[in-house]
């Protein structure tokens, strides 16, 4: 429970549980996640339907049987969760940094390099963190929102709003959750802000990220055999996309 706009409105979060509920002064508010969930979706199902051609692809000569079909069609959902938890290890781990706690280097190695890539980041402009895990409330719009962190650089004026991603790339929905993050934040604090960091963690190694894009090759070219192949674009562990 925070108090914002000079204690004029009271905004409560419940985050157990997978979905997260928001209200502000008694009335129930949509999120910018859930916002941002829906613009998210289109891609990840072709994710999807990628990995069950997969997953069936190395039964080409014996009988489907139901027990293939069923493993299939879960297969994403199985796999998504296994991302959830490293992403959700890995935000963790830097949350208490933030918060200028001493965290242990977590043992997963997919978590230790998304943790290292962030550190490296950190340590390249000597940022100093303001704010960690901010609950943020527009009263124009009626929309909720935690922001990950603010930081402002060493020798700049203006700080900045910064958003973790644990995935295989920065796609341009991120764009727009940071900015209404931003946006809100601006209208209650009347803080300037000078711009905003999508950060992206990865969740792989290196030979798990290939072996992804070699299948995702295979696809292509047996969908399209009059084409050449493309060349795979290499491996990226941490990336920092200024918006």
């Amino acid at each position: 429970i925070v108090k914002l706009y000079g204690g004029k409105v009271e905004v409560k979060a419940y985050l157990g549980g997978a979905r997260h509920s928001y209200f502000a002064n008694g009335k129930r508010c949509k999120s910018v996640t859930g916002a941002y969930a829906i613009l998210e979706k289109k891609g990840l199902l072709g994710w999807a339907v990628g990995l069950y051609s997969d997953y069936l692809e190395q039964f080409i000569v014996q009988s489907l049987t139901e027990e293939m079909i069923v493993t299939g069609e879960n297969l994403h959902s199985d796999i998504k969760k296994e991302a959830s938890n490293i992403g959700t290890l890995a935000h963790e781990w830097i949350e208490k940094f933030v918060k200028g706690e001493k965290p242990e280097m977590p043992e997963n190695k997919n978590v230790v390099q998304a943790v290292n890539g962030f550190l490296e980041w950190v340590d390249s402009k000597k940022r100093k963190f303001l704010s960690a895990e901010k609950l943020i409330y527009s009263k124009k719009h009626d929309y909720v929102g935690t922001l990950d962190a603010t930081a402002i650089a060493q020798g700049q004026k203006l700080p900045e709003v910064i958003d973790y991603k644990t995935s295989a790339g920065l796609y341009a929905p991120v764009a727009y959750q940071t900015a209404a993050y931003l946006k809100a934040d601006e209208e209650e604090s009347k803080v300037k802000y000078g711009g905003r960091w999508a950060i992206r963690l990865a969740k792989e190694t290196e030979e798990e990220y290939m072996l992804k894009q070699e299948k995702k090759l295979k696809r292509y070219l047996r969908k399209n055999p009059d084409k050449e192949p493309y060349e795979i674009a290499p491996y990226v562990s941490f990336e920092a996309k200024f918006l």
